[in-house]
């Protein structure tokens, strides 16, 4: 899951960056509970997996496989079983993946803009206080760079976004925005303490608005940075619209010690700072920097134009499949007999007229609101793509830039 945020360092002062949708990823070397490496035995993958790929996007899609995989054998299965288990729950088969890739996706490039770190601490006063102690240290390397925000419960971590939010809408601020808390070992969201002595959830469902609104207000610009156990969860917090919640996600894949969570993340900004920076860089640099005191550690990362492309456009091709259009089609006139009180011959009559796909100009306009296309036009040149020409090559004819669904009855 990928994505990788250059910037320079007229970025970090306010100018403008890079941010590389498509970076090549390290897929070979992980490590499972014991504590023994593997490498993922290419034999036993399909070569599309590993082959080069006519559409650079598709290298995140690797990654995915790998992690996928991973995570059966983290749960105690064999290889075999697990990669037998994930390709009968995977989406595309490999005809499908191959019009995947020959798919014009989104650019392979844009500019991102930073100028803050915003820094928010929800953790328990008898821990060690590591966002406090990276602000420090950003104060003496950059001073005003970072602005620290310590919390008492998940109210206080929610009003600080908030105040991230006025704040930007006001001065032009542009953060990343840092987290520091503990995971949920469920991975449903972050956990801190309470007004009461204990510890509360704060859902990842519950950030989901209060960072789109960060993330508007900075013309989508937003990158999220959760260091926490296993931060890279926050991905969940993606999976609801209408807006992107952030232009990239910075998280642990796996558990740290509040030691190496610090190690990482002085290494993330100190690199952060380089003349030429890219996340992909930085990120690496991250992760051997906190994987000192141990074997294997992995911060992962993933812009949203990745992850909400994958999941508007493999579900279109899915859709094409002759048992999924007719499933389509039942579904439909089934609710027009439940909710219409129209004859069965007029609803066999209008299932047939169905489109075997949404109009683009339907899917254009949801593409475009959700990377605020439709208010900032130069978003484009960062996440545009074209649904035209996507559904023209998926359903193998031309495709109706102009009608939407609201023009046919």
């Amino acid at each position: 899951m990928v994505c990788c945020v250059t910037t320079s360092a007229s970025m970090l002062c306010g100018g403008s960056g890079v941010l590389e949708n498509h970076p090549k990823r390290r897929i070979a070397l992980k490590s499972i509970p014991c504590g023994s490496p593997i490498i993922y035995p290419r034999d036993r993958l399909p070569p599309r997996l590993f082959s080069p790929s006519q559409n650079e996007f598709n290298i995140a899609r690797r990654q995915r496989v790998s992690q996928a995989v991973m995570r059966h054998m983290r749960d105690g299965k064999r290889f075999e079983q697990a990669w037998d288990e994930y390709v009968i729950s995977n989406h595309l088969t490999a005809s499908e993946q191959a019009l995947f890739e020959r798919l014009p996706g989104p650019p392979v490039a844009g500019g991102v803009r930073t100028n803050k770190v915003w820094i928010i601490e929800w953790l328990p006063p008898n821990e060690q206080l590591t966002g406090q102690l990276l602000h420090d240290w950003m104060k003496d390397r950059r001073p005003g760079w970072s602005a620290y925000f310590p919390c008492k419960n998940k109210v206080t971590v929610l009003a600080a976004i908030e105040q991230a939010t006025a704040y930007a809408k006001k001065s032009g601020m542009t953060p990343v925005l840092h987290i520091e808390a503990h995971g949920d070992k469920d991975e449903n969201g972050l956990v801190g303490p309470d007004d009461n002595g204990r510890s509360e959830l704060l859902a990842w469902h519950e950030l989901t608005n209060p960072l789109q609104q960060l993330n508007l207000v900075t013309h989508c610009n937003l990158v999220v940075v959760v260091a926490a156990c296993t931060g890279f969860a926050g991905i969940k917090a993606f999976d609801h619209g209408p807006l992107a919640v952030a232009a990239a996600l910075v998280g642990p894949l796996v558990p740290l010690s509040p030691r190496q969570l610090l190690l990482g993340a002085k290494e993330f900004y100190r690199r952060w700072m380089d003349e030429n920076p890219n996340l992909t860089d930085i990120v690496a640099s991250a992760s051997r920097e906190a994987s000192i005191e141990a074997e294997v550690v992995t911060f992962e990362y993933e812009p949203f134009v990745i992850f909400a492309y994958e999941a508007m456009i493999e579900p279109l091709i899915i859709s094409m499949r002759p048992d999924e259009r007719r499933k389509r089609i039942e579904r439909l006139r089934s609710r027009l007999l439940t909710e219409t009180g129209l004859s069965t011959a007029e609803v066999m009559h209008r299932s047939m007229r169905l489109p075997p796909l949404p109009f683009p100009a339907d899917l254009q306009k949801m593409w475009d609101e959700r990377f605020m296309i439709d208010l900032f036009p130069e978003n484009r040149d960062r996440f545009g793509v074209d649904m035209a020409a996507i559904i023209e090559m998926i359903a193998g004819q031309p495709g109706d830039r102009s009608q939407s669904q609201g023009d046919v009855t």
